[in-house]
């Protein structure tokens, strides 16, 4: 998804490896930090929110990679360990988990 920060048009994705399909928009918007301006015509956000959901749909795809050889079971009980904690932790918190099962 394009984004206006501070003037220049960036881009933000996390392609979801089954669909294929870009998700950003859909998860930063269930998040509420879409913020679209009319006059613009285009979805901005300041720097730190931009960095901050940068770094985190990294992580989020990079989950998604790592999990790809795991049973169902098995990644739903890393998703509960991991959970509990506030959005941004939690998707930290599970990557250290996967990143721990590839040592």
């Amino acid at each position: 998804m394009k984004v206006l920060v501070t003037g220049e048009l960036k881009e933000l994705r996390m392609v979801d490896l089954k669909s294929g399909c870009d998700c950003a928009n859909d998860i930063i918007g269930n998040m509420g930090d879409l913020n679209y301006d009319e006059n613009l015509q285009e979805y901005v956000m300041d720097t730190e929110t931009f960095e901050w959901w940068k770094e985190l749909l990294a992580i989020m795809e990079e989950n998604e990679e790592l999990s790809t050889e795991l049973s169902e079971d098995k990644l739903i009980e890393l998703q509960k360990e991991a959970s509990g904690r506030d959005f941004d932790d939690e998707i930290k918190y599970l990557n250290q988990l996967l990143r721990s099962l590839k040592s």
